[in-house]
C-alpha cells in the first residue's frame, strides 16, 4: 500500500501524516538509544547508575548527567576518557537528550540531525 494511501477499514480515525510522523521519530528514539549505548559502551538496561525504576525519563536521566560531571564520567566509556574529545562526547549526549524527547514532535528529523552533527565536525 502506497503511504499517501489510507487504508478506510483499518485507520479511518488515524491521520496518515501523525502515523508517519510517529514512525519517522521512533527512529529518531532509536538511534538516541544507540547514541547513548554506544557512548557507555554498554546496553541501556546494562548502565551502573541508569535509573531502573524509570520514574525519571531518559532525556532527565542525561540532562542530570550533563551538569554533574563525576556522574557523567561514570557513565562514558573509560577508554574514551581524555582522549581529547570529550567535548565531542558531551555534544553527542546533548543529541542524544534532543533524541529522547518523550513526545515525537519533540524530536529533530534524521536530517535535522545529520545536519547538526555535521556542524560540529562529527563524522558520520
Amino acid at each position: 500500500m502506497d503511504s499517501n494511501e489510507i487504508d478506510s477499514s483499518n485507520s479511518s480515525f488515524v491521520d496518515n501524516g501523525v502515523w508517519e510522523l510517529g514512525f519517522v521519530k521512533k527512529d529518531v528514539y532509536d538511534f538516541g538509544v544507540l547514541l547513548l549505548e554506544l557512548i557507555a559502551m554498554k546496553e541501556l538496561n546494562q548502565i551502573d547508575n541508569y535509573p531502573k525504576n524509570l520514574c525519571e525519563s531518559l532525556v532527565d536521566w542525561i540532562t542530570h548527567l550533563l551538569t554533574s560531571s563525576s556522574d557523567v564520567y561514570s557513565v562514558i566509556d573509560k577508554p574514551l576518557i581524555g582522549r581529547a574529545f570529550d567535548g565531542k562526547i558531551f555534544q553527542f549526549l546533548r543529541i542524544t537528550c534532543t533524541c529522547l524527547k518523550p513526545f515525537p514532535a519533540q524530536r529533530p528529523t534524521m536530517l535535522e540531525l545529520y545536519h547538526t552533527i555535521q556542524s560540529f565536525g562529527g563524522e558520520i
